[in-house]
């Protein structure tokens, strides 16, 4: 009973990831890529690390969308 219980609020949640991207103009965070699939409305997707290239493949982002990374972001406290 307990593991139905859990796969139905897993599926719900995943729902609700779904259309909270469907839904967004903007995502600042990473994302998993294979959970975009070219959202219409999204604008700009900001990664909170510097590795953008599983994000330019084909059917992830529309060519409309911009897509930043935070290459540079680290470097300097890494440095120290």
């Amino acid at each position: 009973m307990m593991d139905s219980i859990q796969r139905k609020v897993q599926q719900r949640q995943h729902l609700m990831y779904e259309e909270m991207i469907e839904a967004a103009d903007v995502i600042i965070g990473n994302v998993k890529p294979d959970r975009l699939h070219a959202p219409e409305r999204l604008q700009w997707l900001q990664l909170n690390s510097a590795g953008a290239d599983a994000y330019v493949k084909p059917g992830i982002l529309r060519s409309t969308t911009m897509l930043t990374s935070a290459t540079g972001a680290y470097s300097k406290a890494v440095a120290e």
